[in-house]
This record gives structure tokens, C-alpha cells and sequence, in this order.
């Protein structure tokens, strides 16, 4: 870099490519002296900057929750409480399912329940009698381990009706579906009385009491800044003037869009009190420098040309022999809208 500073800033980068015809090139205020084998050109000094140590990305907003919600059994819509834009609290009954096929078979495994609980009692007296029995040695052990065997099985009874119960009562309790935290309701794709499976979507829940904003990231940017959750940056909303919020780094991508080369980041805030953010609008991420401000070297975009084998080329007026050469350069990103940065050359 240091070697690009010292030669870079005595010499001028041309704007348009020259056509040199074994003619030199006189300097007179600022352009070139035109001869009769010579094309007029403009020149620029090579720029020393110090970038923003801020550059703003364009960001998307979305909540931090957003949640399809379904039955876990099927069955006809009974009643439907909320409609788009409701706000709901966690727990609210959102939609019911007609409960009646599920509350008869719970009463049929209360029956069945009762049933095997009776042959249980029944099981035990049996094996008391037979143990007082064969310690007398008045029945074989055969016939004290038949008992014993059917005291097991009225017990198992017991306990498989048990379980078959409180699965039939989680049921009973699905019919009813609830939010799982306070939202605002997006969408219900369902009407009432529509017969519904376990599964299928029926209402689109959001959460945006704390906002995600995504923004990508060039690489030559985002390689200057501390990627680590809790990283501050701040937030500007178009819709809301040039008001700025605080947010926090939350999470990043480190693989880079194959569209657009860049790395998507994204930041979570408390959402304003002061407007109305919804997901979908359109946010600024302005995102300090983590290593501080360091000067670049800059030459304009347009005076940059390729060769034959894809290099970056420039042409470098040498003010001893007023002459031009190409230079070969590496690049290291954009500075603004009409400079690049040089990092070696």
C-alpha cells in the first residue's frame, strides 16, 4: 500500500483511454496540448480518502416471529374468533373445532376404564385366595401361576385405557387452537364450518414488537466489520424520516448470495413507538467500521479498463517524459459512486 502512495500521488490517471501514436503528450492547465498525431484527453490527480467509516446498505424489515398455525386433529370449524389485524394474546382460543366427536370417546374410554379397573379387583382377590391356597399346598404351581398371570394382564388392562385416555383428552384439548405468543393476526385461509385436516394451515400469526432488518453486504465491506452477535449498527426507516434507531447484530450468512455476491446480515430492534413499521417496508442499515478509518487510494471508475486476460488496467501520465503507460492494478471495492479503491499497483 505504501509503495502505491509514494508513486500513485505525483502522477495523473487518465479519464478516457488514450490512442498514442509515437506522439508525447504536453501538460498545459489541466489537459493535454493537441497535436496533429494527438487525441485531446482529461486528467485526474490519484485521490488519498478516508471512507465513511458508515456506508448504509438497503435493508428489508420482517418480524422476529412468523408462524403458519394448524390443527393437530382434524374436524368441522365450529366458530372462528379473529380476523386480519386482530391483535391476539398467548393462549387466546383462535379457532375451535367442533369438540363432540372427541368428548364421546373419551366417555366410551371412561367406560372401558371403569371395566378394567373392576377385573383388576376382581385379578387380586383371586391371587390373595390362590396364594392362601397353595402355601397350604392345596392347588398345584400351575395353577397359582395362572392367577398371578391374570392379576399381570388386569393390570395392564388398566394402564393401556389409562394412556388411551389421555391421549383422547389431548385431543379434546387440540379442538381449540391457541396462540402460542401475543400477535397480530396476518390471514385465516379457512371459513366456518369447513371441515379442516390436522396439518393444514389456517392462520398466519406475526410478532413484530421486535423488528428483523436484512441487509446484504458487499465482501470488500463486510470484511471490515466485527462480525459478532450484539455488533451495534444503526437503523433508518425511509417512511420515517431521518430517524435513526439503535439495533443489534443477530445473526449472519457465511455464504454469499449467488445473485448479488453479497453476504446477508441481519440486525434485530425494538420496534419504534413512534410510526408504524410493518414487515415488507424497506429500511437503511448504517453500520459503523470496526477497524476505524484508514486512507485509500481511489482513481475514477471509468478510467479503469481490462485487458486481454481480464486484468484492471489504468493509464499513468509520467510528468518527466510526458508520456503514458498502462499500469495493472488490483482493486479493493467502490468508494461512492465513481471511485474505485486501489490496494495495489
Amino acid at each position: 500500500m505504501k509503495s502505491v502512495h509514494n508513486a500513485l500521488i505525483t502522477w495523473v490517471i487518465c479519464l478516457l483511454m488514450i490512442i498514442v501514436s509515437g506522439s508525447s503528450l504536453a501538460q498545459t492547465s489541466g489537459t493535454s496540448t493537441e497535436y496533429p498525431s494527438s487525441r485531446t484527453v482529461l486528467w485526474e490527480k490519484v485521490k488519498i480518502c478516508v471512507p465513511d467509516s458508515a456506508i448504509s446498505h438497503p435493508g428489508k424489515v420482517s418480524a422476529c416471529k412468523n408462524t403458519l398455525l394448524a390443527f393437530r386433529v382434524s374436524g368441522p370449524l365450529l366458530r372462528i374468533n379473529v380476523k386480519p389485524g386482530d391483535r391476539v394474546k398467548k393462549g387466546q382460543v383462535l379457532m375451535q373445532i367442533d369438540p363432540q366427536d372427541f368428548r364421546d370417546q373419551i366417555a366410551v374410554l371412561d367406560a372401558q376404564l371403569a371395566g378394567a379397573k373392576s377385573r383388576l379387583a376382581t385379578a387380586k382377590l383371586d391371587l390373595q385366595r390362590a396364594r392362601t391356597l397353595f402355601d397350604q399346598k392345596v392347588i398345584p404351581q400351575a395353577d397359582f401361576d395362572h392367577t398371578v398371570n391374570g392379576s399381570q394382564i388386569a393390570g395392564a388392562m388398566v394402564s393401556q385405557v389409562e394412556a388411551q385416555l389421555t391421549i383422547a383428552k389431548h385431543h379434546l384439548a387440540y379442538t381449540s387452537l391457541k396462540s402460542p405468543y401475543d400477535g397480530i393476526i396476518i390471514d385465516t385461509t379457512v371459513e366456518n364450518h369447513e371441515m379442516v385436516s390436522a396439518g393444514e394451515p389456517v392462520v398466519k400469526l406475526h410478532d413484530i414488537s421486535v423488528l428483523e432488518i436484512t441487509a446484504g453486504v458487499p465482501e470488500n465491506e463486510l470484511i471490515r466489520h466485527s462480525l459478532a452477535a450484539g455488533a451495534k449498527a444503526m437503523i433508518r426507516f425511509p417512511a420515517l424520516g431521518d430517524q435513526a434507531f439503535s439495533a443489534t447484530l443477530k445473526e449472519w450468512k457465511t455464504a454469499a448470495d449467488p445473485a448479488t455476491k453479497t453476504f446477508e446480515v441481519t440486525f434485530v430492534l425494538k420496534a419504534p413507538e413512534t410510526g408504524q413499521i410493518l414487515p415488507g417496508m424497506t429500511a437503511e442499515l448504517i453500520w459503523p467500521d470496526s477497524h476505524g478509518s484508514e486512507s485509500v487510494i481511489t482513481v475514477p471508475t471509468k478510467s479503469i479498463i481490462m485487458d486481454k486476460n481480464g486484468d484492471s488496467m489504468v493509464w499513468i501520465y509520467h510528468p518527466d517524459t510526458h508520456r503514458a503507460s498502462r499500469r495493472k492494478i488490483t482493486t479493493n471495492g467502490f468508494l461512492g459512486a465513481n471511485q474505485t479503491i486501489v490496494s495495489q499497483g
